[in-house]
């Protein structure tokens, strides 16, 4: 419910919004780090840490677990949120959730 209301929120009052995945940090950090800067009109100050890769805790779920909390995810979901959400940390669920 909190990021149906998040989208909600923001598009209703016109303020701009910049979407950021954990795979976005992975598989593009120096990019996607510019990227934020600019939406934010900062500039680089200094390297900030290391970006830690691997915080996924998949193996503490089973498929089954997985897919059903998809499933509640995608019933309780706008079409905005569940745009955005529904590769995240669904991926290994039913290929059916990704319509």
């Amino acid at each position: 419910q909190w990021h149906n209301l998040a989208f909600t929120t923001a598009r209703d009052i016109g303020v701009p919004t910049f979407v950021l995945h954990y795979e976005d940090y992975r598989d593009r950090f120096e990019g996607i780090r510019q990227d934020l800067l600019n939406f934010l009109e900062l500039p680089m100050i200094k390297e900030g840490p290391e970006f830690a890769l691997g915080k996924e805790y998949e193996e503490f779920y089973t498929a089954e677990q997985r897919e059903a909390v998809a499933n509640l995810v995608k019933e309780l979901a706008s079409l905005e949120t569940w745009l955005q959400m529904k590769d995240y940390y669904f991926a290994s669920a039913s290929t059916a959730l990704a319509e």
